[in-house]
């Protein structure tokens, strides 16, 4: 587990110091990772992303590669289950709760990089206003 998350970046790897060729390896944290580690719970992401919906949509991936874009039909998912994410969550009340625990899980992780880095997005704003909401 750790070799894959240390080649998609979340864990630096390197040799240890001497180990004389034995194979031992340091993990260490990159920045990716302390986004991850204690600054807030991930863990509505796990139930969702082994959920049967979520693992079955994988079994089509060959087939949807294989296939023209246009003729693709959208994702993963709407190629194994026929529709969108947000249908399935409207027929499927416990796959409802997975998704929305799972996005403001990962909604969250965002906001947190947002705030870290707030001089640089929000440089030159005095204020800022959801053109979404209404009374």
């Amino acid at each position: 587990m750790m070799e894959l998350l240390s080649t998609s970046g979340i864990f630096t790897a390197t040799a240890a110091k001497g180990s004389g060729g034995s194979g031992d390896v340091v993990y260490g944290l990159t920045t990716a990772c302390y986004f991850l580690v204690g600054r807030c719970n991930l863990s509505p992401v796990v139930p969702y992303l082994v959920s049967p919906h979520i693992v079955s949509s994988f079994f089509g991936m060959s087939d949807w590669f294989r296939k023209e874009p246009a003729v693709a039909g959208g994702s993963l998912f709407e190629l194994a289950h026929g529709c969108s994410l947000q249908e399935m969550a409207s027929k499927d009340a416990a796959f409802s709760s997975l998704l929305n625990d799972s996005m403001a899980s990962d909604s969250q992780l965002f906001l947190e990089v947002i705030i870290l880095d707030k001089g640089r997005i929000f440089r030159g704003l005095n204020s800022l206003v959801d053109g979404n909401c209404s009374d």
